[in-house]
């Protein structure tokens, strides 16, 4: 479980059996291996990447937030994942 809670609102079945490891600035790998865990049933796993990914650059929030938003449907969780639609303005990338 990470500080979101997500071990409290995943059941164990939506989790990999495998030990999660976070690769910090691999942005398109962690994305490529959400898309999987999401495809193989486990969107808590993939909830946990995704978050991390975030926490690690927000400045990618509106690549991490379609996967972000299919690991809460798929958990159960549309409010969740409808409050990430509010967010997107908020990590919008700004011109240089």
């Amino acid at each position: 479980m990470n500080g979101a809670g997500i071990g409290v609102l995943a059941p164990a079945d939506a989790f990999t059996d495998r030990s999660y490891v976070y690769a910090v600035g691999w942005m398109d790998e962690i994305i490529t291996d959400a898309d999987r865990l999401l495809g193989a049933g486990f969107p808590a796993t993939a909830l946990l990447e995704l978050i991390d990914a975030f926490h690690d650059d927000r400045d990618r929030f509106a690549d991490l937030r379609p996967l972000w938003a299919r690991a809460y449907q798929d958990l159960g969780r549309p409010q969740l994942a409808a409050r990430l639609e509010t967010m997107l303005p908020m990590y919008q990338r700004l011109p240089y």
